[in-house]
């Protein structure tokens, strides 16, 4: 069973298919998973793809998958990718 996160990144993106995997890529990269992994603490990390017409919620979800199953601190971590098909700011 995983911690409560004690940390939420939320990546908002709209039609970003030829950028998501470098931003995500760029992202998990970070020390923060080690970090969060050696004080036994979790993140939670959200990819809002915001009305989007290209691939951009496919790709971060199956980048976050592929994290989940090879990143050395997976358990650091939880994903989501949340397909909002109404674009705009308040959604």
């Amino acid at each position: 069973m995983r911690n409560t996160p004690h940390l939420s990144i939320g990546i908002i993106a709209w039609n970003e298919e030829e950028s998501i995997e470098a931003t995500l890529d760029s992202l998990f990269r970070q020390s923060l998973f080690k970090h969060l992994s050696d004080q036994c603490l979790t993140a939670e990390i959200i990819c809002l793809a915001n009305g989007c017409s290209d691939r951009t919620a496919e790709l971060a979800d199956a980048f976050f998958q592929k994290q989940q199953l090879t990143h050395p601190f997976q358990s650091a971590f939880t994903t989501l990718t949340a397909n909002i098909t109404t674009r705009g700011k308040t959604n």
